[in-house]
């Protein structure tokens, strides 16, 4: 009876767990080590003990071989773009081109242009981090294209920035062991990622900036989120899509009862964001040439590209006779995408698509 009571009273296995958790409550897998506790608190509303705490959860005692990993999972993008430094399709995405462009002027001590358009305006369209990390290039070799290869390993180098953070942030979420090391692979070698780091474009400098702010903000500590606003605020003037920072990072902590925190987050981003924009505003071009629009404000040639007129206009009737007239004549008014449905309302119920009865 008392063995059969001890069996009863066994402690049961967390089943939120990825590995084998032993009598000092930590999974062990492969050569990581995670808090048993850390991991099982990993839900909506609670902070994960091993990232607030500031704690690494990759066991470093076995470092050379966490590193060799880590060198390892890096060389299929570096063989690529040893093969490719020249950057033989540099222009293809017109993004690469205009970051490198704007990269020369601020080198050369022109301010932040673009150099190759007439009038050479302020760049006032992209944030200036990425290129003025690419104007390193220029300095060191001012002949075009002779330096593209040196500002390809430039840029290259959030890559392995990415990957170290992906080593600390994979098993604080729960993807401990041989499933972490394989999830890190699969990101190393994804197509996407061979293609980015051999091309000048953002995206990897952005995506560096954007784990370093994510992981400062788990910490939640004073300290880790006025790093990680500022962090974010870097990630904004890499790319304008960073501006979610702005909202995400402070609400992330408030909800989470860390509102000092959040106040402390949300005052170290500000300045960043509220800088670039009020420079843009000072240096914006008017201008009503949609090229020169494109190139220099989003916001402006969306509204110049897109207005109510290109909406699509759907018209419908009981047969389909009337709403042709109607979408006939809403195309002579400038509505050219208005369309009628072929058969009106009884064709639509007759091929038994759904309708709903209004009482």
């Amino acid at each position: 009876m008392a063995a059969n009571a001890e069996a009863t009273h066994k402690p049961r296995r967390n089943p939120r767990s990825t590995g084998e958790a032993g009598e000092d409550g930590a999974f062990a897998a492969g050569n990581s080590v995670v808090d048993a506790t850390a991991i099982a608190s990993y839900r909506f509303g609670r902070i994960p003990t091993i990232l607030q705490s500031g704690e690494c959860p990759v066991n470093f005692a076995s470092r050379p071989l966490v590193f060799l990993f880590v060198l390892l999972s890096l060389a299929p993008s570096a063989i690529f773009l040893s093969r490719h430094s020249d950057l033989p399709s540099f222009g293809d995405l017109h993004d690469d081109s205009l970051y490198y462009v704007s990269a020369k002027s601020l080198a050369d001590g022109g301010g932040y242009r673009i150099e190759s358009l007439p009038g050479e305006p302020s760049q006032t369209k992209y944030p200036p981090l990425y290129p003025l990390l690419l104007s390193i290039a220029w300095r060191i070799n001012p002949e075009f294209p002779r330096n593209l290869p040196i500002a390809a390993w430039i840029s290259w180098l959030a890559f392995p920035a990415i990957m170290l953070q992906l080593v600390w942030l994979f098993p604080g979420l729960g993807i401990a062991g041989w499933r972490g090391w394989m999830l890190t692979l699969l990101v190393a070698v994804n197509p996407y990622m061979l293609v980015f780091s051999s091309t000048l474009v953002s995206e990897l400098a952005y995506a560096a900036l954007m784990l370093a702010a994510i992981l400062l903000t788990e910490r939640a500590t004073r300290a880790s989120a006025i790093a990680a606003g500022a962090v974010a605020g870097l990630a904004y003037l890499t790319r304008s899509a960073g501006i979610v920072f702005l909202v995400a990072g402070p609400l992330y902590l408030w909800m989470h009862h860390k509102r000092r925190e959040a106040v402390l987050w949300a005052c170290a981003m500000l300045p960043f964001v509220a800088g670039w924009t009020l420079w843009t505003r000072l240096h914006q071009v008017s201008t009503s040439d949609p090229a020169l629009m494109y190139y220099t404000d989003y916001f402006r040639y969306e509204l110049y590209s897109i207005s109510l007129r290109d909406l699509p206009v759907v018209v419908l009737c009981s047969e389909g006779y009337t709403s042709s007239l109607a979408a006939a004549t809403l195309q002579e008014i400038g509505l050219w995408r208005a369309t009628d449905l072929a058969g009106g309302f009884k064709a639509w119920q007759a091929e038994g698509l759904p309708v709903e009865s209004v009482a």
